[in-house]
């Protein structure tokens, strides 16, 4: 993301298509990987909390999901 930063600062001096269409490729692939991080961070999410046996999820117990949630990520 530095990288696209200075990109954009670049292109905006230069005025020049080049650099102006290496920062869009740049923020394209940036855009991308966020994107994707953040469907795969739900969709395990959502993974873990069908995983959780019945009686948790019937009574909302969030606290609790919350905690097997970020003893994964540890």
């Amino acid at each position: 993301m530095t990288d696209r930063d200075r990109l954009l600062t670049k292109a905006r001096k230069t005025k020049n298509i080049e650099d102006w269409n290496m920062y869009k490729r740049l923020r394209n692939k940036c855009n991308n990987k966020l994107k994707s991080a953040k469907q795969s961070f739900y969709y395990l999410g959502a993974k873990i909390y069908n995983d959780l046996p019945i009686e948790i999820r019937r009574e909302g117990d969030y606290d609790q999901f919350l905690k097997l949630f970020k003893d994964y990520y540890k």
